[in-house]
């Protein structure tokens, strides 16, 4: 997958509400700069476009995992579940062993392997 860069900058820039010039003052650089940067005129070096990411308050690493609010909300959404639905099973196991403790070791083992596969999940997401 190709990003284009200034579309990127441009697209969180606007999420954010922020001008062009706004970004360009917090980054210390020109506006013009900042438009060139955005029209793909102009290259961005890594240490440079971190400060931008910082500006925009967004993880470099988010700069090229999601494109787009709905796609950050439908990820942080998504782990949300897992992670709700991993609680509730912990909780769940929990009690039933607490009851039954002695006879459940092959459903701990079971809810167990579950749960790694729930975390290498989302992990993998990361």
């Amino acid at each position: 997958m190709v990003i284009d860069i200034g579309k990127r900058i441009k697209e969180l820039r606007n999420e954010k509400e922020l001008s062009s010039k706004e970004l360009a003052k917090k980054v210390d650089i020109s506006p013009g700069y900042m438009s060139l940067l955005e029209a793909n005129k102009r290259t961005c070096n890594i240490v440079r476009l971190e400060k931008i990411c910082n500006a925009l308050e967004v993880p470099i690493v988010d700069f090229f995992s999601y494109h787009g609010k709905k796609d950050r909300d439908e990820y942080e959404s998504k782990r949300m579940d897992m992670a709700l639905n991993s609680l509730d099973f912990n909780l769940g196991l929990k009690a039933m062993f607490n009851n039954n403790r002695d006879e459940n070791i092959s459903t701990l083992r079971d809810s167990m392997s579950v749960i790694n596969n729930l975390n290498s999940i989302g992990n993998e997401e990361e």
